[in-house]
């Protein structure tokens, strides 16, 4: 069925005559362009948002009690930053997840990088690149999961932990820039750390231990009570 608002609206344009039907198509036209605008921004913001959560993976959050040690740092290439991440397993402890992009926990002496950082190991000369990475036989793949666009650089870099990559020392003096390493001890990379009087079992943890303003409560509560003595 044809909607008669659309021929009213004709009807109502050509009424108002040449100068109407101009002010018309310019108000449906500032309308289109709005929605354009408006379309784009967020389209932006959705997009900025999945870059975010992609690259998470790199600064998780630190745990005392974690099973690797993960230093970030930056150096350059033609101009270009590289993000390299080095990372190594702690002896005795249980076994580290897999960084997202990555189908395993890096072994010492491997190296993933991404698609756009292998290409330029096979262009430019290993004294410009490769030679700042450890030597490894083949490179294996960071995959989409674990990269802001397809056209990032990035490596992902397998330790010892003796390693002076992944060394306190390395805190806040890089091997690759100064001043550009981030170290921290890690249980996994999905950014949430596991609480120690928390319930892991529930997706909504419920802790044994009061609020502060509660337990000062019932702690000046008992000391009343000791004031006033039996009743």
């Amino acid at each position: 069925m044809r909607s008669p608002v659309l021929s009213l609206t004709w009807h109502l344009a050509r009424a108002s005559g040449r100068r109407g039907l101009q002010s018309q198509l310019l108000a449906a036209a500032a309308a289109a362009v709005g929605s354009l605008v408006l379309l784009t921004l967020l389209a932006a913001y959705l997009g900025a948002g999945a870059r975010a959560d992609r690259t998470a993976w790199r600064t998780p959050e630190a745990d005392r009690h974690g099973t690797a040690v993960q230093a970030l740092a930056t150096t350059y290439v033609r101009g270009e930053p590289v993000t390299v991440v080095s990372l190594t397993h702690l002896p005795g402890h249980r076994p580290t997840p897999a960084p997202p992009g990555l189908t395993a926990f890096p072994k010492q002496g491997e190296v993933y990088v991404s698609p756009a950082l292998a290409e330029l190991l096979r262009k430019l000369p290993a004294t410009q690149l490769s030679d700042r990475f450890p030597k490894a036989t083949s490179y294996g793949t960071v995959g989409a999961a674990g990269l802001a666009s397809p056209d990032e650089l990035v490596a992902v870099v397998g330790r010892a932990p003796t390693d002076p990559a992944v060394a306190k020392s390395a805190q806040g003096g890089g091997l690759y820039d100064e001043g550009l390493t981030a170290r921290a001890v890690v249980s996994g990379f999905s950014g949430t750390q596991r609480s120690a009087v928390c319930s892991p079992s529930t997706t909504r943890p419920r802790c044994r231990c009061g609020s502060p303003g509660r337990t000062r409560a019932r702690a000046g509560l008992g000391r009343r009570k000791a004031r006033r003595g039996p009743a």
